[in-house]
């Protein structure tokens, strides 16, 4: 049942996970460069602080947003829906390189702390979640309210309109 004021929680909510994306991407490139750099060490203590605080606050903006966009209906903008699939694509192309420098660099080092191990995981499943999260939403604008009549009329167990199998075009009805 949506309420009054659910769309603009929605769009706070996914703007908080954005916001968490983009303490992660910026906390996460001077990282990336010392990865890189011969000798470079990893995340300092502040630094790794950082990540978790943004996972929590990813995750706790999350569930409930993804609660509200099931409730929600999109008016069809194919442009705006194509940005955010855009940027959900390029949200996790960073976070999985940073993750994959950290194991492979350390590979004649021995394996990683467990709660290194945890954090990484942490990390890569907040940015997915948004990712995912931020693509339905732009399938969503792409469809509009035609993708979501489409969902209710197909039978349980169908491809969703996010699938990549084709949906087949509605004949018309004969006179």
């Amino acid at each position: 049942m949506k309420r009054p004021g659910d769309g603009n929680l929605f769009w706070c909510l996914l703007a908080v996970q954005f916001a968490g994306t983009q303490m992660i991407l910026w906390g996460g490139l001077p990282i990336y460069h010392r990865l890189l750099a011969p000798g470079g060490h990893g995340a300092s203590a502040w630094e790794v602080a950082i990540g978790f605080g943004a996972v929590i606050v990813m995750q706790a903006a999350h569930w409930p947003a993804e609660r509200l966009r099931q409730t929600l209906r999109f008016q069809r903008n194919v442009f705006f829906g194509h940005i955010l699939i855009w940027l959900g694509e390029l949200s996790i192309f960073f976070t999985a390189a940073l993750c994959a420098i950290i194991v492979f660099n350390r590979v004649g080092e021995g394996p990683l702390a467990l709660w290194r191990l945890f954090g990484l995981a942490a990390v890569t499943f907040a940015v997915s979640a948004y990712k995912f999260q931020i693509m339905s939403v732009g399938g969503a604008l792409i469809e509009g309210d035609r993708g979501a009549e489409r969902a209710l009329d197909r039978a349980p167990g169908e491809a969703s309109h996010l699938s990549s199998a084709p949906t087949p075009p509605a004949t018309p009805a004969k006179p």
